[in-house]
């Protein structure tokens, strides 16, 4: 009975023995899944801070290119004005020298006119 009870205490300390063993493999490898774990969750808060980042400077240039198509509209308007300005200027002033040559004509009729007049 005591050779039985010794080989059942020899098996259950190599169980025991195994248990162990096998508990410090799990450690290890939950260690080194915490580890990963870790890393992971580093990189994936690093890549949010970068979208983060990034989505802000879409947001700021997104808003930059509104003023600007803003202020090229504003631009284009006033410079279309000013065409416009200018080519009544240009008419104004071609109809100004038309009446002015009228006039010229009309006063040298009357001078020719009045020449006439005088010599008679």
């Amino acid at each position: 009975a005591t050779h039985a009870l010794s080989a059942r205490e020899t098996a259950l300390k190599a169980t025991v023995q195994e248990l162990e063993a096998s508990v410090r493999e799990h450690r290890s490898a939950n260690d080194t899944l915490q580890a990963q774990l870790q890393t992971l969750t580093q990189a994936q808060t690093a890549e949010k801070s970068e979208l983060e980042r990034m989505l802000q400077q879409h947001e700021r240039l997104t808003k930059a290119h509104s003023t600007l198509q803003d202020s090229y509209k504003s631009n284009e308007e006033k410079l279309e004005q000013e065409i416009r300005s200018r080519n009544e200027i240009q008419r104004v002033e071609q109809r100004l020298k038309e009446e002015l040559e009228e006039k010229r004509a009309q006063l040298e009729e009357v001078v020719t006119r009045d020449a006439q007049l005088q010599a008679t």
